[in-house]
């Protein structure tokens, strides 16, 4: 039996009215704003500790290693680097992330009403499936503006995090803002356009490389002499912190370029200890520039983690804050997934944008957003390479010898 679906002529789209929603609004009737609870701090227990250890150490050597390897012979960009060390057999891939298009909201995101009915349908529909507790992720704006702490009972099983790609874009615009007037500016300007987006943390992506490049720049002659390990860097740093220009390059650049780099591997490999503990020592960066949303409520978020149910922890660590495009893939934050997911489908070509906003036509585009998103993502499967029968990843471009040679010819070893 063949399924026909009948075109729609224009007019007769023009004319076509909703009677119902598929999502009924809940409206909020609780205080504006919320603060918090305060929480007793309590250690991290003894067997978190040992586990970041072993991550913590393994990231320095990775980080050593890559940064050692910029000026050898054969040096291979960060990308390629990584996409390397992901070949090992001893790992275990993760599967592919399975994401499914829901009812869009005609509403305001912050507004308190949009909040509460996008909890309560999650809530309701990750417990239809059999979920305990359900992990949200959410930008600073709706983290902020969140209405579980008005009803701790009703969303005990609801644990919020903050979306740990917008942590790292204003984390890059701290760095921009503690290097004004440094000469770092004119420095990436050489090399990059738009150097407005790149320090303010906008185009995050261009910062890393682009922060990359300063870093490996300034350790020229150091990388030059042989390979070198963490703890040699460390001690290196911290003779270069004897002199006022050097402690101020050290810890304004040098030091919170690393971090941001252990942080992103934290997301890529789905090590939530590990980024737990990129997010600590990220505070003092977001106090000294006075980014005081991410310096309050990133410090009460680190508090909340160490409180969490025991089966909610494990979901944690098992990787469930994280997200793949395919089996074996890096792994990226949730709000980073919706943005190349539901908001590419809704921001590309035959989206919201360019058409009419008669209320009448935008309320069929929001019903039928799911629909057409779901089809046009089936579309791309079929035609696209079957990852999940793949016995390692994919390989990057970076990884190959065409690439290495440009690279080493050019001299941009980011």
């Amino acid at each position: 039996m063949q399924l026909k679906i009948t075109r729609l002529k224009k007019m007769e789209a023009t004319k076509l009215r909703l009677t119902q929603r598929s999502l009924q609004i809940e409206h909020y009737s609780g205080p504006k704003k919320i603060n918090p609870p305060a929480l007793p701090e309590i250690p991290e227990c003894q067997a978190d500790s040992q586990l970041l250890s072993v991550s913590l150490a393994n990231a320095q050597s990775k980080d050593a290693a890559y940064f050692s390897q910029l000026h050898s012979e054969n040096p291979v960009e960060r990308s390629g680097f990584n996409a390397l060390n992901d070949r090992d057999p001893a790992v275990v891939q993760k599967p592919k992330t399975l994401y499914v298009f829901d009812p869009l909201i005609d509403s305001p995101p912050p507004h308190p009403d949009t909040v509460v009915t996008t909890m309560a349908y999650i809530d309701r529909t990750l417990k239809s499936l059999g979920m305990l507790h359900v992990h949200l992720t959410l930008d600073m704006q709706l983290y902020i503006t969140s209405i579980k702490w008005s009803d701790p009972v009703r969303w005990n099983s609801v644990i919020l995090r903050p979306g740990m790609m917008h942590t790292l874009m204003s984390f890059i615009g701290t760095i921009g803002y503690n290097m004004k007037a440094t000469g770092a500016e004119e420095i990436v300007g050489a090399a990059y356009g738009g150097i407005a987006s790149i320090f303010n943390g906008k185009a995050w992506p261009k910062a890393m490389r682009a922060f990359r490049m300063v870093v490996a720049a300034l350790l020229y002659e150091y990388l030059q002499e042989g390979e070198k390990c963490h703890d040699d860097m460390v001690a290196y740093l911290q003779k270069a912190r004897e002199h006022p220009t050097g402690k101020l390059w050290v810890n304004c650049l040098i030091t919170p370029t690393m971090i941001a780099h252990q942080f992103l591997r934290a997301e890529r490999e789905g090590d939530w200890l590990l980024e737990q503990h990129c997010l600590e020592m990220m505070l003092p960066y977001f106090f000294a520039a006075g980014h005081h949303h991410y310096a309050r409520y990133i410090s009460w978020h680190l508090l909340d983690m160490r409180h969490l149910p025991q089966d909610a922890k494990k979901d944690l660590l098992d990787g469930a804050h994280v997200c793949r495009h395919s089996k074996g893939a890096a792994a990226v934050s949730g709000d980073q997934f919706g943005e190349q997911t539901y908001i590419k489908q809704g921001k590309q070509a035959g989206g919201l944008k360019g058409i009419s906003t008669n209320p009448d036509q935008v309320a069929v585009w929001i019903e039928s957003l799911g629909v057409c998103s779901h089809l046009s993502m089936a579309m791309d499967n079929m035609y696209s390479p079957d990852r999940e029968t793949a016995s390692e990843p994919a390989k990057h471009k970076a990884e190959g010898e065409k690439r290495r040679s440009w690279t080493k010819r050019t001299g941009r070893r980011s």
